[in-house]
């Protein structure tokens, strides 16, 4: 009886004495790099804000003043009204950045906006992109300003503040598909479609 006694002290004075000893092994899905979002709450932003005594949109005060109902705005509001999308079936499109570099690339009316591959899109504008596989998640870097938007959400993050989506971001052939809006508008630039040469014409914007 002393002897399991002493076998059990030493087991308890080990767990103690050595860190780590109790702890559980996390699962390594590849995804290492994503552990310093897990702070952020990526779900749905069809609530109303908290309110903890900060003027989370102070910001965009300038913009209040912008008409809400265009697709390729990004009013970062909740509710916005839907305006007419220059197509309404998925399709290949060009487009052309303010240096003339031409992509095509794939895109989604849904949700009375246009999808389109984030990680894609946003290499077109010069940024810098990490493509989080298995978490979905898409972080676009760009003169210090930060941009992180996950599928299945309609909330995005901007500088690490937390901006609704006027859609969903939806994940589709391996892309992270969010409204083109998001993405230009945050990288400082505007898209329009050219009718005529049924193409995606991105310009700065101009403040």
């Amino acid at each position: 009886m002393k002897k399991w006694s002493f076998i059990l002290s030493a087991f308890l004075l080990i767990g103690f004495i050595i860190p780590g000893t109790n702890d559980v092994m996390a699962d390594d899905d590849g995804d290492d790099e994503y552990e310093e979002y897990n702070e952020y709450e990526m779900d749905d932003d069809d609530d109303e804000h908290e309110d903890d005594g900060h003027n989370d949109h102070e910001y965009r005060e300038n913009n209040s003043n912008q008409p809400t109902h265009f697709w390729n705005l990004w009013s970062r509001d909740v509710t916005v009204q839907k305006g007419t999308l220059p197509f309404t079936e998925p399709t290949l499109s060009i487009f052309k950045n303010a240096e003339g570099v031409e992509k095509e690339l794939f895109v989604i009316p849904n949700e009375g906006e246009l999808l389109v591959p984030a990680k894609e899109i946003a290499e077109l504008l010069g940024s810098q992109t990490t493509f989080y596989r298995n978490s979905k998640i898409v972080l676009m870097e760009k003169d210090n300003y930060e941009l992180i938007v996950k599928a299945g959400t309609n909330a995005a993050y901007e500088n690490k503040l937390k901006t609704p989506m006027p859609a969903k971001a939806m994940f589709y052939e391996q892309s992270v598909y969010v409204p083109i809006s998001v993405v230009t508008n945050a990288l400082g630039y505007r898209a329009e479609w050219d009718d005529q040469g049924k193409s995606f014409l991105i310009s700065k914007l101009t403040y």
